[in-house]
């Protein structure tokens, strides 16, 4: 209706603007398109380009997207607030979206990932190591990409038993007829390729 085409206008109308430079115009034409509006994320992640990239306004970029986030609770607003913390670089800001987007979501292991590499990223390595091998327990799928994750961060660590014993039971539990399909295939060739990693590394 009139809210859905109004907010297509404004978009190619500040698009316009940022074409031509004129980045203050731009930016008072998204801020009027209506948070009911189809178009409103994509309006918030406009101003938020302009924000970091023409601006250079790191606090105003995340500003963005916290006020998404505010509007609108959900899974999607808190991973794209936590992406946005990660892009400028403050990981524990992240951390604290990425986990509310995970209460909301527990068996996404995908997030779990995320994660774990944001708290990696803070180099809190026995934070993250916890925090990995608990989403792998309580993990319902066998998720070859958390896996993989894990045992990069022990191989940083050079603790090449437990990644040997992590991918063992990947293995084992792999193996047990709960996984038989190709995806099941593909888990277990990349966790024998990691195996044997693990095992030159550890004979180096």
């Amino acid at each position: 209706g009139h809210t859905r085409e109004s907010g297509r206008i404004a978009l190619a109308s500040a698009q316009a603007c940022i074409d031509r430079k004129e980045f203050e115009a731009a930016l008072a034409v998204l801020r009027d398109i209506d948070q009911k509006s189809p178009y409103h994320l994509r309006a918030k992640q406009l101003m938020a380009d302009i924000y970091l990239n023409h601006k250079k306004d790191r606090r105003a970029f995340a500003r963005t997207f916290q006020e998404l986030a505010a509007a609108n609770p959900c899974v999607e607003s808190y991973l794209v607030l936590g992406d946005a913390y990660m892009n400028i670089q403050e990981p524990e800001k992240a951390i604290v979206e990425f986990e509310r987007a995970l209460e909301l979501n527990p068996d996404d292991v995908e997030l779990a990932s995320k994660i774990g590499r944001a708290l990696t990223s803070t180099h809190d390595y026995m934070r993250a190591l916890r925090y990995y091998e608990e989403a792998v327990a309580r993990s319902n799928t066998l998720s070859i990409h958390l896996y993989k994750d894990l045992i990069e961060l022990l191989l940083l660590l050079e603790r090449y038993d437990a990644a040997e014993e992590h991918l063992q039971r990947f293995l084992d539990n792999s193996s047990d007829g709960k996984m038989q399909d190709l995806t099941a295939l593909r888990s277990q060739v990349e966790c024998l390729l990691l195996l044997a990693k693990v095992l030159r590394e550890a004979s180096q």
